[in-house]
């Protein structure tokens, strides 16, 4: 992509402007002043920026309350005819209007003061493009009617190569990023169908919003009946603050604000109606409003990084996974209010960064809303509490202290994991497990030949037809017991499982497998085989 080399501020040609062609006589000779001010055409560099160039006429026309003139000198010092596309782009701070604007900035009209020269529309290279062809050896004075644009408007000048590269692949990574944020918000809302969590549903809404957005900056709906009501700028704020909303509520299932204020469900309610409610104002083309969802999106980013972050050093588990992409969506938001100020100049690079970074923190937020995640207060509160007064990021998680809590109930209850390969006949078993099948207590697994072996020869015919019924009810609990040989008497062992998988393609038997040998040796009618029972 051709670099864009600024011209520097060089006292501009003076003359009376006149509407509509009326220079066209007055304007027909250029002094050697002028002449040394006056852009050459010909010039090596493939873009030249024309912004700082441009003279501002005071020509005020009741039909037109938008439009605005300018003025540019410009030359052609070589000896051939050389062509140049004039295009203009928004401002980078054009959002930030306390008014918005009904429209993108656009060139009307282009009048050169010298007949010879050529103008005219080049809509292959865009909707708001002209070429201009000017002769060897001419100076002249070009007059520029916009609409909607600001005191010192960005105007570049191409080389027709330069601008067909510069389409190409603005095309190119326009089409990439509004590909994957598609995809990100297609996995999203895949995954709260298929699952039904509210997180899910949550992030697919932040995550069309942050589409929405972004096919909204880049143009792709200024044609639509979206915009038509007050401009693509008003449009972007709904999208904004629609994602503002989402966000909120992300934010806080995955780490609830009630366990830091027991009032906040309330409050987080409020907040992300009102945002809605200024981002539905913003759209009617009030005053100010959109000024103020931009604002709320780059605080409510920073504080959505720093609470994520915060939650995941004390053991959120959740929070550790959503917290790199609140991250990047915090500087994104920083950098485009920077670019907005005016520090990154006229660099049509940083929008496409901007929008390149969101992409890919959207393809962490639907990642993390893939992934089951447990809405507890209780366990937030109480590792807040914990780690009130430090500084040291948890070495555990919440996730890892329920799975402790969990083996540690099993354990407690005498049972042990059973995890049957029905495809490879490879068994897994715990360390409990373990024990109960005569091995040493730790997790063990074990080929189809050497576990069988370990089942009474009359209880496997039971055992192995148990398999084959229940094989075809996938998700149906069963229990089935049998009797195991560990070196001494034989031991009789519980299994409650079910059968994971499709009945045509049963892929594991899961379930707890316990010691019922007291029970069985004090019925009184005793059961001399093995049984398999449903649940």
């Amino acid at each position: 992509m051709a670099v864009i080399l600024p011209v520097q501020w060089r006292r501009p040609l003076a003359f009376a402007l006149l509407p509509f062609g009326v220079l066209w006589s007055a304007m027909t000779s250029v002094s050697a002043a002028e002449q040394a001010a006056a852009i050459d055409f010909a010039a090596p560099p493939p873009v030249i920026d024309l912004g700082p160039s441009l003279t501002p006429e005071r020509v005020a026309e009741p039909g037109d309350p938008r439009g605005s003139w300018f003025t540019l000198a410009v030359q052609n010092r070589q000896s051939t005819l050389v062509a140049r596309v004039l295009t203009s782009f928004s401002p980078p701070g054009s959002g930030l209007n306390s008014e918005p604007l009904p429209a993108r900035p656009t060139i009307v009209q282009v009048v050169p003061s010298d007949p010879s020269i050529i103008v005219e529309r080049a809509p292959a290279f865009g909707p708001n493009a002209f070429r201009v062809l000017l002769p060897a050896g001419r100076n002249s004075t070009l007059t520029l009617h916009f609409e909607n644009a600001t005191r010192r408007h960005p105007l570049l000048a191409w080389t027709e190569p330069a601008l067909v590269a510069n389409n190409r692949q603005t095309s190119i990574l326009d089409g990439l990023i509004s590909g994957l944020l598609t995809a990100c918000t297609l996995l999203a809302a895949g995954s709260a169908a298929l699952s039904s969590r509210p997180l899910a549903g949550w992030a697919t809404l932040f995550l069309f919003s942050v589409l929405m957005a972004e096919l909204t900056a880049s143009g792709f709906l200024d044609d639509t009946g979206l915009a038509a009501l007050s401009g693509p700028y008003a449009l972007f704020a709904l999208w904004t603050s629609l994602a503002i909303a989402a966000a909120i509520r992300v934010v806080d299932y995955v780490a609830p604000f009630e366990a830091f204020w027991r009032d906040a469900a309330k409050w987080r309610d409020r907040a992300a109606l009102l945002v809605i409610g200024v981002g539905v104002v913003a759209y009617a083309a009030a005053p100010v409003a959109g000024l103020l969802v931009r604002i709320a999106a780059l605080l409510g980013a920073a504080a959505a990084a720093g609470y994520l972050s915060h939650c995941g050093r004390i053991g959120v588990a959740a929070a550790r996974r959503l917290a790199p992409a609140a991250t990047v969506f915090a500087l994104v938001t920083a950098a485009a209010a920077l670019n907005a100020l005016g520090f990154f100049g006229v660099n049509l690079t940083a929008s496409a960064a901007l929008s390149g970074f969101s992409a890919a923190g959207a393809l962490l937020v639907a990642l993390a809303s893939t992934m089951a995640v447990e809405h507890s207060v209780g366990r937030l509160r109480g590792l807040r509490e914990v780690h009130e007064h430090d500084d040291k990021q948890a070495t555990t998680t919440d996730e890892v202290i329920a799975r402790e809590w969990e083996a540690a109930a099993v354990a407690a209850s005498q049972q042990g994991v059973f995890d049957l390969d029905l495809g490879t006949g490879q068994l897994s078993l715990s360390a409990e497990a373990a024990v109960l099948f005569g091995f040493a207590a730790a997790p063990a697994e074990l080929r189809t030949e050497v576990w069988t072996k370990r089942i009474v020869p009359e209880d496997w015919d039971t055992f192995r037809q148990s398999m084959i019924t229940w094989r075809n009810r996938p998700d149906t609990p069963f229990r089935v017991e049998f009797r195991v040989l560990t070196g001494g008497a034989p031991r009789w062992c519980e299994l409650r499982a079910t059968i994971g998988g499709r009945s045509d393609a049963a892929e594991h038997c899961l379930g707890l497998i316990a010691d019922v040998t007291v029970r069985k040796t004090g019925e009184t009618s005793r059961r001399p085989l093995a049984t398999a029972l449903a649940t």
